[in-house]
């Protein structure tokens, strides 16, 4: 699991590529699509949250989105949060 907030870029692979891999339960809040510049061979993603940032190649199934993902100033989800037993 990783919280990335207001960055570029949310995940950047550009050489090497990654094989047998899972992305899973991830989220991306203001950030910039994620940049993916190798092959990537049987990779699953799913459970991921996308919060005012675009998915792009890495949406996947179980995939929370909107605009706010309600998390306190330690990046905790609050109650009520969309993203609160989704993965």
């Amino acid at each position: 699991h990783n919280t990335v907030v207001e960055t570029g870029e949310f995940m950047r692979n550009e050489l090497g590529g990654i094989t047998n891999g899972v992305i899973r339960n991830n989220l991306s809040f203001n950030a910039a699509a994620p940049r993916i510049r190798d092959t990537w061979v049987n990779v699953t993603t799913s459970n991921n949250g996308w919060f005012n940032a675009p998915a792009g190649t890495l949406a996947g199934s179980g995939d929370v989105t909107g605009a706010d993902p309600q998390l306190d100033s330690n990046f905790r989800p609050v109650m009520g949060s969309p993203v609160i037993d989704r993965g």
